[in-house]
């Protein structure tokens, strides 16, 4: 099945095509894929404190893709 793939900032870098446009992809990815799934296989590390949205709602690591969906990867933002 094939998803979109929007990577921010520091992500941006583990797009598969350095050329995608607006730092988003089309990624073919397994039958009942997780957002975890996509992660590995995009090499991001766990230890990087992020936020995952599907379809522009929040989602977590667990949450399993479907056919179409857009996913998209934020680092998780501090400060004051």
């Amino acid at each position: 099945m094939v998803i979109e793939v929007k990577l921010m900032a520091q992500f941006k870098k583990h797009l598969p095509d350095p050329d995608c446009p607006d730092h988003t992809c089309s990624l073919e990815v397994i039958e009942n894929a997780r957002v975890e799934d996509v992660m590995n296989r995009l090499n991001i590390s766990k230890k990087i404190p992020k936020l995952f949205m599907i379809n522009y709602r929040y989602a977590k690591e667990d949450d399993v893709l479907k056919e179409g969906d857009k996913l998209a990867v934020y680092p998780r933002l501090s400060g004051g």
